[in-house]
């Protein structure tokens, strides 16, 4: 099914990716301030933050490897959501304008991008909490 992808991993591509994503995600941050005005700019500029990033892991492991991996029982549900959540955000963003349903599917995308994370990765819930509570603690702290 896959067998038109490489399998071979690019360090070069992956940082490229992971660049683009951290500008994105820089851009993102500074659009939440409007995200009243025009939430449909963040989604979108969100959406490609994610999609950048989903190159960079794929470039990572190689694509054809990660691909497989996207689609095996384990991460199906996860993936389909993901996915699916990338794609009515951008519907809703760019074609379809609707406020509420481009920040529903931004929020559905957020954890879904989270829960696919934690079900790829090594990192898991009890990671995130940790750290999470590590950066409470610290804002909390200073104060």
């Amino acid at each position: 099914m896959f067998n038109y992808l490489s399998n071979e991993k690019s360090y070069a591509k992956a940082a490229i990716s992971f660049a683009v994503a951290g500008l994105l995600l820089l851009l993102c941050t500074v659009m939440l301030f409007t995200i009243v005005l025009a939430p449909a700019k963040f989604v979108m500029l969100f959406t490609f933050c994610m999609l950048s990033v989903l190159a960079g892991l794929a470039f990572l492991n190689g694509p054809r490897i990660y691909m497989k991996k996207l689609f095996i029982q384990k991460n199906l549900i996860a993936s389909l959501v993901l996915l699916g959540s990338i794609v009515l955000s951008l519907y809703f963003s760019l074609i379809a304008p609707s406020y509420l349903m481009s920040l529903i599917f931004c929020c559905v995308q957020l954890n879904a991008v989270l829960y696919f994370f934690c079900s790829t990765s090594a990192v898991n819930m009890t990671t995130l909490k940790w750290i999470g509570q590590g950066i409470w603690q610290t804002v909390c702290f200073r104060r």
